[in-house]
């Protein structure tokens, strides 16, 4: 572990994001950027400004998916301030952001560009409470800081906890642990997604072969039938 990182808040993560639960978004992250990175078409004017709108509306939507599949990994999705999207695990409120394009050699360093949501996780860790807490319920504000692109698909993800915003941009990191990281050989394939079960189909039926009709040669006069 990061010696940067706080051991206790290490330990309280691992209890609410158990392995299931980190199998589970890394999943659903790796499903969204795949995706996008289809609909990626830079002959028709895609750009990494279309993507950065694309992956975050995919990625929105992997994570209900995937939360929806398994209601026993412990999350459940909630509306943060202003409406913002959240995963709750226990104490704490999850918000996924793009740090970047690519995997990266200092995740310490690199900071989502949104100036809106992501800034107010930083406000609750500050002591400054989300709308969605009631009132003497402390909540940890935590993003799921994820980097990819349309070619390589998902590169990280890392559980960080912002401590420091600056005009409403996330400025400073307290705690920083990767989930997956390509190259890392932590979490190096992702699982699939969570899929609905399959219902069985029609029965199959099996017929017996029928052989062509051969049809037997006519009798000749002075021939006797049989022999």
């Amino acid at each position: 572990m990061d010696a940067r990182n706080d051991p206790e808040l290490a330990l309280d993560l691992g209890r609410h994001l158990p392995t299931a639960a980190r199998r589970a978004l890394h999943a659903a992250l790796d499903a969204a950027y795949r995706d996008a990175g289809r609909h990626f078409d830079p002959e028709a004017g895609s750009n990494m400004q279309l993507f950065g709108f694309t992956i975050f509306t995919f990625v929105v939507y992997q994570l209900r998916l995937a939360i929806e599949a398994v209601p026993n990994l412990g999350m459940t999705v909630v509306n943060g301030a202003g409406g913002a999207f959240r995963v709750q695990a226990g104490p704490f409120l999850i918000g996924p952001y793009a740090c970047g394009n690519r995997s990266p050699d200092d995740a310490w360093s690199q900071f989502p560009s949104n100036d809106k949501g992501a800034g107010w996780l930083a406000e609750i860790n500050s002591g400054q409470m989300d709308l969605f807490a009631a009132p003497g319920d402390p909540h940890i504000g935590i993003v799921l800081g994820h980097y990819g692109n349309p070619e390589g698909g998902l590169e990280a993800v890392f559980l960080k906890q912002p401590i420091a915003q600056t005009g409403g941009r996330i400025s400073r990191w307290g705690y920083v642990e990767p989930i997956y990281q390509m190259g890392s050989g932590s979490g190096e394939t992702a699982p699939e997604a969570p899929l609905p079960p399959v219902l069985p189909g029609p029965a199959t039926v099996v017929r017996p072969k029928v052989l062509p009709f051969k049809k037997k040669p006519a009798v000749q006069d002075g021939e006797t039938e049989g022999a």
